[in-house]
């Protein structure tokens, strides 16, 4: 299928021939700038960030019916960041989050909370990229790091570069862009 959520809130569904499978409606949608977190597909699960002025939650929708498989709600603040997936070598997928003020990761299958850690800042809006078994996390205002799936520590970080303020980094051949 295709899956989408667009600046007013809506979450919509379609099959590869275009015709709408669901439509969802994500609540109290008040945020600075408009909402710009990407829906992330995780075999039959949609995951969204949904960090506005009000409410900070991660939500899994299953992607046949857009009915809720869990909502964690957690305290942060506004965000523009994407949800990252990896699934370490113990077997179980782990989400990872930015937010204003905490990099956090979450069980997918449950949305229990693994880690967090206040090691961000700033207006968070760029997404951490998996790659060699890490999250990897620049942005403006807060840390350069790569995170591991099942701990708050980074394995390494820097704050002493020029970080991006909206360009999410990538990692190819062993080095982090």
């Amino acid at each position: 299928g295709v899956f989408a959520v667009f600046a007013t809130g809506q979450i919509v569904a379609f099959d590869h021939q275009g015709n709408r499978r669901w439509t969802s409606q994500l609540p109290d949608f008040e945020i600075l700038y408009g909402y710009a977190s990407s829906p992330l597909l995780a075999g039959n699960t949609l995951v969204l960030q949904h960090d506005t002025e009000k409410q900070q939650t991660i939500l899994a929708l299953d992607t046949t019916t857009g009915k809720t498989l869990w909502k964690t709600s957690r305290p942060s603040a506004t965000s523009w960041s994407s949800p990252s997936l990896l699934v370490p070598p113990e077997g179980t997928p782990v989400l990872f989050t930015a937010g204003n003020a905490k990099a956090e990761a979450f069980d997918l299958n449950t949305g229990r909370q693994l880690w967090e850690n206040e090691c961000l800042g700033g207006e968070v809006a760029t997404s951490a990229f998996p790659d060699l078994g890490l999250f990897f996390f620049a942005n403006s205002g807060a840390v350069a790091a790569a995170f591991e799936p099942l701990s708050p520590t980074p394995r390494w970080q820097n704050h002493n570069v020029p970080m991006p303020d909206v360009a999410s980094p990538v990692v190819a051949q062993n080095t982090m862009y």
